[in-house]
């Protein structure tokens, strides 16, 4: 997959009867990906035209998919191009025919998104808008539900906020997942005999609320089954922001320094103060064993 940076002042490439799919595609969930197969079924060269940042205001600095991530699931998608458009403030006040313009430019005639999709300066372009010009032919694909319920980003987000995994991974196809090299941390899980993985992770991931969670981690492409704590760890360091550290069941090396892949499976429970590191250590031994129960029901690799 060939990756194009653009501010839209300049076309990267012009490709004929090129296809792109639009939005912004954080998470690349089920529906992300409807759009994406849509794309494909047309036969023509396929690209996704995305945001280096999210656009919606408040949620900037955070998501599901960081670049990197996006960028590998994209191309695990067979799609051709990445189009990153840089979400400046000229951009953000092109105007919907400015924009449609500019996927002129580069080729396209073939153009798929969701109903709900909209563009230009301030969201006034949208799928009517896109109908309207005939330079192009719109592949409108209907929001992908489940329950009866549309698949969002926003409620992703919302079930990682509530620690329902098993409701999101359906949503996604795929387990949530972040990636990070394993740093020093302060040793005191070693000490209680639980020695641990400090995560420093690689990108600004959206994380699950802080608690204890039943996890895979994959170390040298090789994966094992693990228990992560998320949070400032009151009871050992009260720290003054969330770190997340990885316990691997039965693995002895050592992992300082490696880049290491975290899936999240299980929620087990929420971060608490215990009134003694003794009470910690039983708690993470019955964690422990909860975590060998559930692990023949639980996602084996990813």
């Amino acid at each position: 997959m060939q990756v194009w940076e653009t501010d839209l002042t300049s076309k990267p490439f012009s490709i004929p009867n090129l296809t792109i799919c639009l939005g912004y595609f954080d998470g690349v969930h089920l529906g992300h990906q409807s759009l994406i197969k849509k794309g494909l079924s047309l036969g023509k060269p396929l690209a996704v035209l995305t945001f280096d940042r999210n656009p919606k205001p408040g949620r900037e600095s955070q998501s599901l998919t960081p670049l990197k991530t996006k960028k590998n699931l994209l191309e695990k998608l067979k799609v051709d191009y990445l189009i990153l458009v840089q979400f400046n403030e000229q951009v953000k006040r092109l105007s919907p025919q400015g924009f449609l313009d500019f996927l002129f430019s580069l080729g396209a005639n073939n153009l798929v998104c969701g109903p709900d999709f909209s563009f230009g300066a301030e969201g006034k372009g949208n799928v009517d808008t896109i109908q309207k010009d005939s330079r192009f032919k719109l592949h409108l694909v209907p929001n992908l539900t489940m329950n009866g319920k549309k698949i969002s980003t926003r409620d992703i987000v919302a079930y990682l906020d509530a620690g329902q995994l098993d409701v999101m991974t359906s949503l996604l196809g795929r387990p949530y997942i972040v990636e990070g090299i394993v740093g020093k941390g302060l040793g005191e899980g070693r000490k209680m005999g639980y020695p641990t993985a400090n995560i420093v992770l690689d990108s600004p991931y959206y994380l699950p609320k802080n608690g204890v969670y039943i996890t895979l981690i994959k170390i040298d492409q090789h994966t094992y089954y693990s228990l992560a704590s998320l949070g400032f760890h009151p009871t050992v360091a009260n720290l003054n922001h969330p770190t997340l550290e990885v316990f691997v069941l039965n693995f002895q090396a050592n992992l300082y320094e490696k880049h290491v892949e975290v899936a999240f499976l299980h929620y087990l429970r929420p971060e608490q103060k215990f009134p003694s590191k003794e009470a910690l250590i039983r708690q993470m031994d019955q964690d422990k064993a909860t975590a060998l129960q559930l692990q023949p029901t639980l996602l084996k690799d990813f």
